[in-house]
């Protein structure tokens, strides 16, 4: 997963399936989250999504704009509108179906 920030948000947001987590380094279910994501972003054919994260200390500005206030915060986007949106820590075998739900939407 990337870490994105205000200089390369936009650039890497505005096309394709984009899944944003927002998250703290001082969050535990954070961790977890990202450690779930990482492993669904192993299993996932083709590119059809990219993965990024984004530290909320250091990118107050996007936490606000995107009105993270439970962490974690997980955005999906499509061509840098968003589509879907999930809060808190899920099993990863949750968070796979979600997202994969998602995905079938899209």
């Amino acid at each position: 997963m990337i870490s994105l920030n205000e200089n390369n948000f936009l650039k890497e947001t505005n096309h394709g399936i984009v899944l944003l987590d927002f998250y703290a380094t001082w969050c535990i279910p954070c961790r977890i989250m990202e450690t779930n994501l990482r492993k669904l972003e192993e299993r996932i054919i083709n590119n059809k999504i990219r993965f990024y994260k984004i530290d909320i200390d250091e990118q107050k500005r996007l936490a606000n704009e995107w009105k993270t206030i439970h962490l974690p915060t997980i955005i999906l986007l499509k061509d840098g509108i968003e589509i879907n949106r999930f809060e808190g820590c899920k099993a990863g075998s949750q968070t796979g179906k979600i997202i994969t739900e998602w995905l079938s939407e899209t």
